[in-house]
């Protein structure tokens, strides 16, 4: 078992953790026409997809591997928000934000200020970045970042106003080596659910993975269980 969670990765499992984990709390599932698989929600408001197969888009040069989104009511056939989440990211934090965002009474309302996610990443030990202290937060090694900023292209969400800041995560355990893993919010993403993700991410107890990443391994903490 290792700490912390957020450089952890995702084992090589990401596909069966998230999908045997939202199945267990009865999400649906199927294969879809573009072999991609996609969860749905027992509420039908929030999905999940396994987006992999079908040449995904690329963050930080990173291929997104999960897809989450909402909509307001369940006959709406555009989603509100989406989040794109890559490989090597530990797959409880996807599962964390999906399972928060069917948990929600309506996952698309943006009720919180963008204070709720920096307040929890603060408590679970981040610092606020010097330059932009009300927007950006860093992790204790100083590897791991989450930010509110322009997005990157390909991003989409309902809203179609252009240049509007939206969440945006990432670990870098070597500098100016390769991404660990990515993941971006489109602007409409509530914040209290991105905080759910970065709750999911920084939570303390240690993960059990038989492959943690290398680039890694000099931050993480090998925990012994009796």
């Amino acid at each position: 078992m290792v700490s912390p969670r957020y450089l952890a990765g995702d084992d090589g499992t990401l596909a069966d953790h998230v999908t045997d984990t939202l199945t267990r709390n009865g999400w649906s599932s199927w294969t879809t026409a573009q072999q991609t698989l996609l969860l749905a929600a027992p509420g039908q408001l929030v999905s999940a997809e396994w987006v992999l197969p079908d040449q995904p888009m690329l963050l930080g040069d990173l291929p997104v591997a999960w897809r989450v989104s909402a909509r307001s009511a369940p006959d709406r056939r555009r989603v509100s928000w989406n989040a794109y989440l890559t490989t090597g990211l530990p797959g409880e934090a996807v599962a964390g934000l999906a399972l928060a965002a069917d948990a929600s009474a309506d996952p698309t309302a943006r009720w919180h200020a963008p204070g709720t996610v920096l307040d929890e990443l603060l408590a679970a030990g981040w610092s606020p970045d010097v330059a932009y202290p009300d927007s950006t937060v860093w992790d204790p090694h100083l590897v791991a970042c989450l930010t509110l900023r322009t997005l990157p292209e390909g991003i989409w969400d309902e809203d179609p106003t252009s240049h509007l800041p939206g969440w945006q995560a990432w670990a870098e355990p070597e500098a100016r080596g390769p991404y660990l893993w990515c993941a971006a919010f489109s602007h409409s993403t509530p914040h209290d659910l991105v905080a759910a993700f970065a709750s999911a991410l920084t939570d303390p107890r240690p993960v059990t993975r038989q492959r943690p990443p290398d680039p890694a391994s000099r931050s993480l903490t090998t925990v012994t269980t009796l």
